[in-house]
């Protein structure tokens, strides 16, 4: 296993993120008559997850989200799950989906829903100041929408597009 870097595939060091790839005896040789996916997905013998991760000093792995979540915003990458697990810091705060909406330009904006713990009375300000103190100011969501619970996948999990649609159609 190892972390690449997405952009210019090289191997990262430990701590910095980028795409996971494996590779074993055992590795998929490809998708069926799927042959423009398995060249983006198997090279050189490797299978690019599309998960992305960083390894820690002792070769741990830690994932960070799926590389076709990435924002690219404020000038700079942002990863939906440090976003994510910045808010869910925040004492008020139950659950948290993060994703991107591209603007009438197609400028891409940092948005997040969120559910609230019961009696939590956190508002968009404070959510706002709380990520800028544990991120930085560019990692500061443009929206807040606030649930009483999150739209899940099939699978359980947020469903991000879903949400991403309803914030495009405002």
């Amino acid at each position: 296993m190892r972390v690449r870097d997405v952009d210019d595939q090289r191997d990262l060091p430990a701590g910095e993120i980028g795409e996971i790839c494996v590779r074993s005896p055992f590795n998929m040789l490809g998708y069926w008559r799927e042959p423009e996916l398995t060249a983006e997905t198997v090279r050189d013998g490797w299978v690019y997850t599309g998960d992305l991760g960083a390894l820690d000093e002792r070769g741990y792995v830690r994932l960070h989200g799926r590389v076709g979540e990435v924002m690219k915003t404020n000038g700079i990458k942002v990863h939906p799950t440090a976003v994510e697990n910045a808010l869910l810091t925040h004492p008020d705060v139950a659950q948290a989906a993060v994703y991107g909406v591209a603007d009438g330009d197609r400028v891409e904006h940092i948005h997040a829903a969120v559910v609230l713990r019961t009696g939590g009375v956190a508002d968009f300000t404070s959510l706002l100041d709380h990520v800028s103190g544990e991120l930085s100011p560019k990692h500061v969501p443009a929206a807040i929408t606030f649930h009483d619970d999150l739209p899940l996948t099939g699978a359980g999990k947020p469903d991000k597009q879903r949400l991403a649609a309803q914030r495009a159609g405002v």
